[in-house]
């Protein structure tokens, strides 16, 4: 949706709602509950929540679970498993499914394990996971390097104290 505002019916008039104010939307039934962080009013509205979904622009907009939606822009934190929006402060359930997708999304800071680049990046979450497994491909090397070497050096003692 390129406008950044949508028109409802409520009763005989057509109401318009803007989309930068709502911080929330959750389903119920057959309607759908907009929840805005200005003032915290909520508008129910007869859709889908798959129409929903469709109406608001992806960008700004995320589904977490099978009945809501929230803004990006409104997320104060989250974990696994639950999203905390900024105002209004509420929890919301976070499935597994929506997790991932979040994830994938969002722009994480990411500070490299290394200690001598002091260089922040902006990464995406895919980035940011390949970057990590090639760290952990490089440390596993390494520890198996020494582990070899270690080896290498008990086989050598080893065998001069056989011969001695």
């Amino acid at each position: 949706m390129k406008d950044q505002s949508f028109f409802y019916r409520d009763g005989d008039r057509l109401k318009q709602l803007d989309i930068d104010t709502i911080a929330y939307v959750q389903a119920k039934d057959n309607y759908c509950i907009f929840h805005t962080a200005l003032k915290k009013n909520t508008y129910t509205i007869r859709i889908s929540i798959a129409a929903a979904v469709r109406l608001l622009p992806s960008a700004k907009f995320i589904r977490i679970n099978r009945s809501d939606i929230v803004a990006i822009s409104h997320i104060e934190h989250f974990k696994k498993d639950e999203v905390l929006l900024k105002e209004p402060k509420i929890s919301l359930l976070l499935t597994k499914q929506y997790y991932d997708i979040l994830l994938k999304k969002i722009v994480l800071l990411y500070t490299p394990s290394n200690k001598h680049n002091k260089k922040d990046e902006l990464l995406t979450w895919e980035e940011y996971r390949a970057k990590r497994l090639k760290e952990l491909e490089e440390n596993q090397q390494k520890y198996q390097k020494k582990k070899a070497a270690k080896e290498a050096k008990r086989l050598e003692q080893q065998s001069k104290y056989q011969r001695h």
